[in-house]
């Protein structure tokens, strides 16, 4: 039985309807529209004239109307797909478009594009039309209702973000009242979220319209890797996710008060919505494909909107012990007694292996894989010293916790194999490459050879992430620079490489690298450059005929 993946969630703001995008077993992508009632959710497909990829974006209006983009090469289409059909609205002339619900409903949504200099364009969309209601420097973030014609940003230029209210009648802007360069405005209800750095720390902090924000030390107390959600009157809903798994809290900042409600392990995804019917959200979980949930945090009532249970594996959490300390993983299947076992590394870094419904280690499970997928050093949800173990140290003591795993999982007559994606790719090939008779296979989807390589061809946000971790720096030691061009040639598993070649993140031009360097060793691969599916394209069109491919070479004699 496959699952209905389902992806890119949006809520309309007043959380009667959600949209999204589903693919079946042939990988297409679909929009559905989901509508919220008393007597439970109402699922229906919106008929479209032609199947979405991963790069459409989605806007849920109030009325069930979903606003869609399509980008093109220079150019974004925007159509409204409605159960009567698809109606094209207009076409932005820019390569980056990010719709915002409008704060009053007076049009269909509004774009914000990138313009050629580098700035930001906000249009409001119509229907067939566009009107242009500012341009401003640099770029803008967030879109949070302040008014009938008053949205709430962030804007990006200069020496420090600041908080900015935008007019939507005059196009006019000014910085918000009582807020300071360098806080970033989070959420909006009767009073505003903020972040801003305090002490030279990065804090949470709260303010009436008008007023400073006050940071309290009450949110300086919640564990974990804290995510605004949505907000309803005086309460702000937050995620937090800790190890493997999300947790949701309401704080009251009136009564400074933090209020944990109970949610099931699993992962409380980053789109949400808070109306009179409840806080909603998708949710998943590793024997749960994706739905939305809907929680009323006042009572704790917990309703899960999704498909039927199916014949899925579940996953534990297991504490390996490690040469730092302990290393918690996600696991599926008997680990200690599979002859097949691959272990899985996330991508990130600043990421981890969490406890929710994944199609590749479920078809892993079903071949009789068994699958760890390891919160080493640098993963997120473990406090600030675990998470900045990588700070200058790239496949550092990450790698160290991978290799000791390796060697305490290895077991005479079982096939150890690797699995990663992203920088999880270049963490298992490095892997393979310093200790080469431990693995028997490894599969890599995205990798790159090495931090200055990528930073040479990274996008501007790649090069910031490098930048801001210190990914260009050598390692000196025994096995020397974490250098796949120097270090791939002594991998001697059978190498299965998968790169999307219009990979937005990672540039194909890494694997064609890595390829050719190989090639040059006299050592075999198995290459494979699907033309479609974005960063990880086991999610695209072709994700189930890959995911297929990548279980038969793992389990080829």
């Amino acid at each position: 039985m496959a699952a209905t993946a389902r992806i890119s969630f949006a809520f309309a703001g007043d959380a009667s309807h959600a949209a999204c995008l589903t693919g079946g077993d042939d990988g297409r992508l679909n929009v559905e529209s989901w509508r919220f009632t008393p007597a439970g959710a109402e699922r229906r497909a919106l008929p479209t004239s032609q199947g979405e990829s991963t790069w459409t974006q989605l806007l849920c209006r109030p009325d069930g109307g979903v606003v869609l983009t399509r980008p093109g090469p220079g150019f974004h289409r925007l159509v409204l797909a409605t159960p009567s059909g698809e109606r094209p609205l207009v076409t932005i002339p820019s390569p980056a478009v990010r719709l915002v619900a409008s704060p009053g409903g007076q049009e269909l949504a509004l774009a914000f594009a990138r313009t050629g200099d580098g700035d930001t364009a906000i249009w409001r969309v119509l229907d067939g039309d566009l009107e242009k209601v500012a341009e401003l420097p640099g770029v803008v973030t967030g879109g949070h209702r302040l008014g009938a014609c008053l949205l709430g940003l962030t804007h990006h230029h200069g020496d420090a973000p600041t908080p900015i209210e935008l007019d939507l009648r005059s196009g006019s802007f000014q910085p918000m009242a009582g807020t300071s360069p360098g806080q970033h405005l989070l959420l909006s209800g009767r009073r505003l979220l903020l972040a801003g750095t305090v002490d030279g720390r990065l804090r949470l902090g709260h303010a009436l319209p008008g007023e400073p924000p006050a940071f309290p030390g009450v949110l300086d107390t919640i564990e974990g890797l804290v995510a605004p959600m949505a907000a309803a009157g005086e309460d702000f809903a937050l995620r937090v996710d800790r190890g493997t798994r999300s947790h949701l809290v309401v704080y009251t900042p009136g009564e400074e008060r933090i209020r944990p409600v109970a949610t099931p392990p699993g992962i409380i995804h980053n789109v949400s919505a808070w109306g009179p019917g409840g806080l909603r959200f998708p949710f998943s979980a590793p024997a749960q494909p994706g739905g939305i949930a809907t929680v009323d945090p006042a009572t704790g009532s917990w309703e899960l909107s999704a498909d039927g249970e199916g014949d899925w594996a579940d996953a534990e959490v297991h504490e390996f012990a490690g040469p730092a300390g302990p290393i918690e993983a996600v696991v599926y299947g008997d680990w200690r007694r599979a002859r097949h076992l691959v272990i899985s590394l996330h991508g990130g870094p600043e990421a981890a292996a969490q406890l929710n419904f994944d199609p590749l280690p479920q078809r892993l499970a079903a071949a009789g894989i068994a699958v760890v997928a390891p919160n080493y050093r640098g993963s997120t949800g473990y406090g600030q010293e675990h998470q900045q173990a990588l700070q200058g140290a790239w496949g550092g003591p990450d790698l160290d916790d991978i290799r000791h795993l390796g060697r305490l999982l290895a077991a005479e007559g079982r096939t150890l194999m690797l699995h990663g994606t992203s920088y999880g790719a270049f963490l298992g090939l490095l892997a393979a490459a310093a200790d080469p008779w431990l693995w028997s296979r490894c599969v890599a989807v995205a990798p790159f050879v090495s931090g200055p390589s990528l930073y040479q061809e990274g996008s501007p946000a790649v090069q910031a992430l490098i930048e801001r971790l210190g990914g260009r720096e050598v390692i000196d030691d025994a096995l020397g620079p974490r250098d796949l061009t120097l270090l791939a040639p002594r991998i001697t598993a059978r190498l299965m490489v998968v790169h999307g070649r219009n990979d937005e993140v990672i540039p194909v031009g890494q694997s064609r690298l890595l390829r050719d360097c190989l090639l040059r060793a006299g050592r075999e691969l198995d290459y494979v450059e699907p033309p479609t599916g974005g960063h990880d394209p086991t999610y695209g069109e072709q994700g189930p005929e890959l995911i297929d491919r990548l279980v038969r070479f793992l389990l080829a004699p």
